[in-house]
């Protein structure tokens, strides 16, 4: 029986250094435990004006057999970044993270094999209870803030909608692209779409130890502020 095939995508903006070699160890560690599917790796450089040299993405090319990188200059978002990099996944399933790997490495393949042998199209990581004790002031009355809206307006059938661990089979696919919001916001964008035609679920993940949280630029926050007004306005319709 042939192994299914599952696209890793990765959005990159300015990465910390080793980056590379990091990527390549964690996708060597996932290979390792893959067994019944076969990893192939994504990674969209998002207009990155630091931390990327010919050199990385070479020393990605030599070391992973399955690898395709995407590249062009402006800087548009997580959001658009990853439309980019589902449009050219060709896999049966998609999973994507960010570039650091932040959950660990059994959430991300249990997630996997739970997407493959399960009867969800969607599996969204969702975060324990303790995960706040360690965010930002900033993110935490975000994530918290959203988790209201969800439950209380959206309907989703799932309360953390920002979790950067997500799966979906190829199906599911159609309602990622039909996204529109450019920045951090997709996420409960795609949610709420797919929840008009696919089963989704929430799937249990856990951060690894350590993980440095990016700065919140605030110039972004405005503008994800009036993201969410328009998409809201939108779920009214």
């Amino acid at each position: 029986m042939k192994k299914p095939n599952v696209d890793i995508i990765l959005p990159c903006y300015n990465p910390e250094k080793d980056w590379a070699k990091n990527v390549v160890k964690s996708y060597q560690n996932i290979l390792a435990d893959a067994g019944a599917w076969i990893p192939n790796l994504i990674i969209v450089n998002d207009g990155s004006t630091k931390g990327i040299k010919q050199e990385n993405i070479d020393f990605l090319k030599n070391n992973i057999e399955n690898f395709h990188w995407i590249n062009y200059k402006q800087n548009r978002g997580k959001g658009f970044a990853l439309r980019k990099g589902v449009s050219e996944s060709t896999a049966e399933f998609i999973v994507y993270t960010d570039i650091d790997f932040p959950y660990t490495q059994d959430s991300l393949v249990s997630m996997i094999n739970e997407l493959i042998t399960g009867e969800n199209d969607v599996l969204a990581g969702e975060r324990s209870d303790n995960y706040y004790e360690h965010t930002p002031f900033i993110r935490k009355i975000i994530s918290k803030f959203l988790k209201r809206i969800v439950r209380g307006f959206l309907k989703i059938n799932v309360s953390d909608t920002q979790a950067g661990l997500k799966g979906m089979n190829k199906k599911a696919k159609t309602a990622f692209l039909d996204t529109t919001i450019e920045r951090y916001l997709f996420d409960i964008e795609f949610l709420w779409l797919a929840g008009k035609n696919y089963k989704i679920s929430p799937f249990p993940v856990k951060l690894k130890e350590n993980i440095v949280f990016s700065r919140m630029n605030y110039k972004i926050l405005l503008t994800e502020a009036v993201n969410f007004i328009k998409f809201f306005v939108k779920t009214l319709k």
